[in-house]
Parts: C-alpha cells; sequence; structure tokens
C-alpha cells in the first residue's frame, strides 16, 4: 500500500493549528504514541517549510 502525505492539501493555517493539537495530545501520551506524534509533527513542519519556500 502505498503512503500518503494527509498533509499535503492543506495550508499553513490548517497545519500550524495541526501543530498545536499534536502538543497538546503530547502531554497526555505514553511513550509509543509520544513517537508517532512526533514524527507527524516532522512531516508537517516539512510541509509547512516546504509551502513558505514554495510562496518565496
Amino acid at each position: 500500500m502505498k503512503k500518503r502525505n494527509l498533509f499535503r492539501n492543506l495550508g499553513v493555517k490548517e497545519l500550524r493549528r495541526f501543530l498545536t493539537q499534536i502538543s497538546i495530545l503530547f502531554i497526555g501520551a505514553d511513550k509509543g504514541e509520544q513517537r508517532l506524534l512526533l514524527k507527524a509533527q516532522k512531516k508537517i513542519m516539512a510541509q509547512i517549510f516546504h509551502l513558505k519556500e514554495a510562496n518565496a
């Protein structure tokens, strides 16, 4: 099964909102969940960087 970037079609505002939600979820998560949240956070931050580079 092919991996898809779920955050590809979102704008910077929506991506930042996701980052806020991830940081809230991170507080109550166990180690396995924290690892998954960090992976998602890295992907979101990379997508934000990519969008900003494309707009510059």
